[in-house]
């Protein structure tokens, strides 16, 4: 069975990263064996150290949980594995196919959201995207929409100037970890539920929402994409129809609640599909 690798706390190399930590203990109840590498060597100077050193002949198969990294910086990632020893359970190509929900979407557009994709660095009509969307949200590839206060919603009410000082706030910020392109989607108000469906191997692992489920059809519709390991988000509208709002490589899919459900079934599947 192959192990999971966890990034350090930048405070203490030989600790796991707090944000982590719930992941790692569930990991290791169901059975994993753990890893950590230096969160702040790697991160800040793309130096990889482990906590453990691989003294065997064959290369231990890995499975990375953490935080986002470019597909460069991934594939530069399992290069210095393969030199310590360890083998990425998820190819770098793999993982680039899954690293902006805008790249997979042509696939999934059957059942997705509206959007509209344009380069970061483009001159944008706001009011072209509210003719096509109505209320709107933006999105990137990264976490640094919701980091740099960036507002929730545009509506009829932003200005073009407005909106060009937004988006230059978020050109600069966190652009070290953006594929230079940005997506407006169609901002509902009427979304009652959210589940995240784990896939693995061409097959639903589990979900974060046991409590309501998207159609059983839905679910399955898309469980061969271009990974073996990734997440799609569904979201459930008060009548009662479902979209997919994201979809993404599930090493960088972060469970806050009830881990130990994705690594008893990851477990599971790492034997069945051996």
């Amino acid at each position: 069975m192959f192990k999971i690798l966890f990034p350090s706390s930048l405070m203490d190399s030989n600790e796991v990263d707090l944000a982590l930590k719930n992941e790692y203990n569930a990991a290791i109840r169901a059975g994993f064996d753990v890893l950590l590498f230096d969160q702040e060597q790697w991160y800040m100077y793309q130096v990889l150290k482990m906590n453990i050193t691989n003294i065997g002949e064959e290369p231990i198969k890995v499975l990375f949980r953490g935080f986002r990294m470019q597909p460069c910086a991934y594939r530069e990632f399992s290069v210095q594995l393969k030199y310590l020893g360890y083998h990425l359970l998820i190819e770098p190509n793999e993982y680039e196919n899954m690293y902006a929900f805008q790249k997979i979407y042509s696939t999934l557009r059957e059942d997705c959201v509206p959007i509209i994709r344009f380069p970061m660095d483009t001159l944008i009509d706001v009011e072209f995207i509210k003719h096509k969307l109505g209320k709107f949200m933006i999105k990137d590839n990264t976490i640094c929409v919701k980091e740099c206060g960036f507002p929730a919603f545009f509506d009829q009410s932003t200005t073009q100037e407005e909106f060009d000082s937004w988006i230059t706030r978020l050109s600069k910020y966190h652009k070290d970890m953006s594929t230079g392109e940005l997506y407006a989607e169609k901002y509902y108000d009427d979304i009652q539920n959210v589940c995240r469906v784990f896939y693995y191997k061409n097959m639903p692992l589990c979900m974060t929402n046991d409590s309501v489920q998207p159609p059983v059809e839905l679910i399955h519709k898309y469980e061969v994409l271009n990974s073996p390991f990734f997440t799609i988000d569904f979201a459930q509208f008060e009548n009662g129809t479902w979209k997919i709002i994201d979809c993404k490589d599930a090493q960088i899919s972060l469970v806050s609640n009830e881990p130990e459900k994705l690594y008893y079934s990851l477990s599971n599947g790492a034997v069945t599909n051996k």
